[in-house]
């Protein structure tokens, strides 16, 4: 558990009236610029954390927990924000759940929100924009306050804390394999967002298992739609594909697309799999393969996890759960039609 500095302490540090401290810290106008500037000194100094919770008293729990996940449209996040709450519940913890949009800035606001808002530990799946920028130092606050941290699938490599994901290299070797033991032999892989840690795993097990049949690698890597769409038409256009391999739930409806309008049948010519969860909208046109990862057992491990580290039930050494994908078959051949598009 960790110690945290009250209002009450700081003022006898600094040998001034805890209405004075206050106001200081708040910036009022009645109090000189050099008392406000001992004042936020040292409460830097100590990490005061202002108390945005009544009933948070020092050295207990607030019996609180908070999320900061990217968004709620994804089937894998909503799954695994649903069993985080449901077991939060069970063991008597009320949930604050923050989202990212998957930028940096939203993301440092709502750790910051989560801080002042005292609660026990956090739960995260780091930014997009965190992960290829390379930025972390809003996330390595939440541990310079002893905050308990478990990252959920979107994982950082250079942050030590308990972490809950799938196994991302052998996600993606699996994947390979199996469309090589189907019968496919020029297999593309389409990574968007290559410089994040999943994808630069996924784009190692892809190339393991090429190197492992002799293939030849055929990587498109890119940030944007438009510039997929370029790159994967002119691919089909120039190469012999018959499987691409894509690392994002919305680039399985734009793979798709693509191939459809390159006169390919979906999917006896060129086979779609994904190595993201499928959504109900993805279902209405096309039909591909794609990896369940595993939304509800991650977030259950997750909450498990964070609540046991709380509680002082897990050693100081952090916990690592690398979880299998389950592949989940959608593609029925001879139901296939070609799509117009």
């Amino acid at each position: 558990m960790r110690n945290e500095i009250t209002l009450q302490e700081l003022a006898l540090s600094l040998n001034l009236s805890i209405s004075t401290v206050s106001k200081s810290l708040n910036d009022s106008p009645e109090i000189s610029v050099k008392t406000k500037s001992r004042v936020k000194e040292l409460a830097l100094l100590k990490r005061y954390i202002p108390n945005s919770m009544a009933q948070s008293l020092k050295g207990k729990q607030s019996k609180t927990i908070g999320v900061v996940i990217p968004n709620i449209f994804s089937k894998f996040f909503s799954e695994s924000l649903h069993a985080i709450e449901n077991k939060a519940n069970e063991r008597g913890f009320r949930t604050i759940i923050c989202f990212s949009n998957d930028s940096i800035d939203k993301e440092a606001e709502c750790i910051e929100k989560l801080i002042k808002s005292r609660v026990d530990g956090i739960i995260l799946a780091v930014s997009e924009e965190s992960q290829y920028k390379k930025i972390n130092e809003h996330i390595e606050k939440v541990l310079s306050y002893k905050i308990p941290l478990v990252m959920l699938d979107h994982l950082e490599d250079t942050i030590s804390c308990d972490k809950v994901g799938l196994n991302e290299t052998l996600l993606a070797e699996e994947a390979t394999m199996n469309l090589f033991n189907l019968g496919y032999r020029n297999v593309a892989f389409l990574a968007q967002n290559p410089s994040t840690n999943k994808a630069e795993s996924q784009k190692q097990g892809y190339l393991d298992a090429i190197k492992r049949k002799d293939g030849k690698k055929q990587i498109l890597s890119f940030g944007s739609s438009e510039v997929c769409h370029q790159k994967l038409h002119k691919l089909i256009h120039s190469e012999k594909i018959d499987a691409v391999i894509v690392n994002k739930l919305p680039l399985t409806i734009f793979g798709t697309k693509n191939c459809s309008k390159s006169v390919f049948s979906i999917p006896e010519n060129v086979h779609v799999l994904s190595l993201s969860n499928l959504g109900d909208k993805e279902h209405l046109s096309t039909a591909y393969d794609a990896y369940d990862r595993l939304g509800e057992e991650q977030g259950d491990i997750a909450v498990d996890t964070l609540l046991d580290r709380i509680e002082g039930v897990l050693s100081e050494e952090f916990v690592k759960f690398e979880l299998k994908g389950r592949l989940n078959c959608k593609s029925n051949s001879a139901q296939i039609q070609k799509l117009s598009i």
